[in-house]
């Protein structure tokens, strides 16, 4: 059980992306926050809420995140990426073309 742990969580570290990483972790802290706030709160009602609170932000700045993030992908991006090898040599065989 151990050895198959590690390796999915290796497989999981090889196969994500730093940005997708961050946003699990932000999860990840929100819940474990939210399954702490509840435990803690049946002994001290006000330490639960606030530490309920500190899950809710986790999870606002999760949105905000995720929201700034498909913004950068989808607008800037897309217009970032540089062309293929593949792509660069039909470009320079057009241009070549083109100057004849």
């Amino acid at each position: 059980m151990y050895k198959y742990m590690l390796k999915t969580l290796r497989q999981w570290n090889e196969t994500r992306d730093e940005r997708r990483k961050l946003q699990a972790g932000y999860v990840a802290f929100a819940l474990l926050a939210i399954l702490a706030a509840g435990l803690i709160a049946l002994v001290d009602n006000q330490l639960g809420q606030k530490l309920a609170g500190f899950a809710m932000l986790a999870i606002g700045v999760y949105f905000v995140n995720l929201i700034a993030w498909t913004l950068l992908d989808g607008l800037v991006l897309v217009h970032l990426k540089k062309p293929t090898v593949r792509n660069r040599a039909a470009t320079s065989t057009r241009r070549q073309s083109a100057r004849r």
